[in-house]
């Protein structure tokens, strides 16, 4: 089949695909809004149906791309900061060693996307300022 996509056709699926990251994008943000304004009340359902949307992107950052990663980070830590302390338990526990992964990762890139870093250090500054009871100090 990779014979018979051409440019043209390449073209058009990153034209769909720009447009489908933008609804992401759109959705994080909205959801960091909302977490900031009901976050007790949503962390249930968040945690329950868009984590788990997000958190898939985290899994194999080597073959993303920079965006799909800070979208992903940014809806993390909206869980973390405004989420319930049960919301907090379940994504805390992975979240600190994937910032870490991704701060090394990018780092050693050509070229450094500060946004990406500066929200993984964002990312480790909730986690560390929750723990241990996932209140905050």
């Amino acid at each position: 089949m990779a014979g018979q996509i051409d440019e043209e056709d390449l073209e058009y699926y990153y034209e769909d695909l720009e447009e489908v990251d933008k609804g992401i994008r759109h959705i994080m943000e909205i959801n960091g809004v909302l977490m900031h304004i009901q976050g007790h009340e949503l962390s249930g359902i968040v945690g329950q149906t868009l984590l788990p949307v997000y958190a898939q992107v985290l899994l194999n950052i080597s073959d993303k791309k920079d965006y799909e990663l800070i979208n992903s980070v940014c809806f993390v830590c909206d869980c973390l900061e405004h989420g319930t302390i049960e919301l907090f338990n379940q994504v805390q526990g992975q979240a600190a060693g994937k910032f870490l992964e991704i701060i090394r990762h990018t780092s050693k890139a050509e070229e450094v996307n500060y946004d990406l870093l500066q929200s993984c250090i964002f990312a480790l500054g909730i986690v560390a300022q929750r723990l241990p009871n996932g209140q905050f100090a």
